[in-house]
């Protein structure tokens, strides 16, 4: 949807660790311009919730990763 953030939730992960942080970058060539902004919510173990907000309603790739800590 566009001007408006979007998101989808990932489950399914068995990422080990009791402390979770996850990282996510948007593929585009527009950074700030179209995609005004990429960020999760709900991180676990088992998985996160992307959140991404752009100014149109072209599809976004986005590279993700979990981190379990101890």
């Amino acid at each position: 949807m566009a001007n408006k953030p979007t998101s989808i939730a990932l489950s399914g992960g068995n990422i080990k660790g009791k402390n979770f942080r996850a990282f996510v970058t948007p593929v585009t060539s527009v950074p700030g311009k179209t995609v005004v902004g990429v960020g999760v919510t709900a991180v676990s173990s088992s998985g996160l919730t992307i959140w991404v907000h752009r100014t149109d309603t072209t599809q976004t790739l986005v590279h993700w990763m979990i981190i379990g800590k101890d």
